[in-house]
C-alpha cells in the first residue's frame, strides 16, 4: 500500500506541475483581458466566411457571409435566398455603400432610419468590425460586459446585446465562432466557419 500511495503522490504531483506549466505557457492575451483587447484591436486585416441569420419586424432571412476587413474598410458580401439575393456592403467609419439588384445606395452611418429602410434593420456597421473580433467598439459607452477565461462572453453596447457562445483557435489567437445578437430592430446569430488572418499584421 505504501508503494501505491507513493506512486499516486508522484502522479498527482506530475499532473499538478504539468497543469501549472500549461497555464504558464498560454499567451498573455488568452488569460488577461486588457492584453487580449489590445492585441485584437491591432488586428485590422482579415477575412472570414460563415452564416448570418437575421430576424426583423418584417420577417427572417439567412445568408452566407463573406467578410474582408482592410484597416477601417469593411467589405461584406451577403448571398442568400428570398430578400437577400446577393448584396454587397462596403463601409468605413462614416458611410455605407449598398450594392443590390444592380443599384447602389450611399448611406450615412449616422442615419439609422436610412439603414433600417434600405437593409430592413439598423445594421451597426461602424461597430461590427470590433464586435466580430470579440472586443467592444472604442469611444462608445459599454452598458454591460462579462468575461469568461479572459474573453468576452457578453457585451451590451449602443443598444445591442451580444452573447459569445463559442470561440475557435486561429493561429495563436482564439476568435469568435458563434455570436448571438439582439437589438431594437433585429436579432439573430453569426456562425463563423473560417477566419483568415494577415500574418504580417496579426
Amino acid at each position: 500500500m505504501g508503494a501505491l500511495r507513493a506512486v499516486a503522490a508522484l502522479w498527482i504531483a506530475a499532473c499538478t506541475v504539468a497543469a501549472c506549466t500549461s497555464t504558464a505557457t498560454l499567451p498573455p492575451a488568452e488569460t488577461d483581458w486588457p492584453s487580449r483587447q489590445a492585441l485584437l484591436a491591432k488586428l485590422d486585416n482579415w477575412q472570414l466566411s460563415g452564416k448570418l441569420a437575421v430576424k426583423t419586424r418584417t420577417g427572417a432571412e439567412t445568408a452566407r457571409i463573406d467578410w474582408q476587413q482592410t484597416g477601417t474598410r469593411t467589405h461584406l458580401t451577403l448571398t442568400g435566398p428570398g430578400g437577400w439575393g446577393r448584396a454587397t456592403v462596403i463601409a468605413d467609419k462614416h458611410t455605407l455603400l449598398l450594392e443590390k439588384d444592380g443599384q447602389q445606395r450611399l448611406l450615412d452611418l449616422a442615419d439609422s432610419a436610412a439603414l433600417e429602410r434600405e437593409l430592413g434593420w439598423d445594421m451597426p456597421a461602424a461597430m461590427l468590425s470590433y464586435w466580430i473580433r470579440g472586443i467592444p467598439a472604442p469611444g462608445i459607452e459599454i452598458e454591460a460586459q462579462a468575461l469568461s477565461g479572459g474573453r468576452l462572453s457578453l457585451l451590451q453596447q449602443s443598444g445591442w446585446s451580444l452573447h459569445y457562445e463559442r470561440y475557435q483557435q486561429v493561429g495563436h489567437l482564439t476568435l469568435p465562432a458563434r455570436i448571438i445578437f439582439k437589438g431594437k430592430s433585429a436579432s439573430g446569430k453569426i456562425i463563423i466557419k473560417q477566419w483568415k488572418l494577415d500574418a504580417s499584421r496579426s
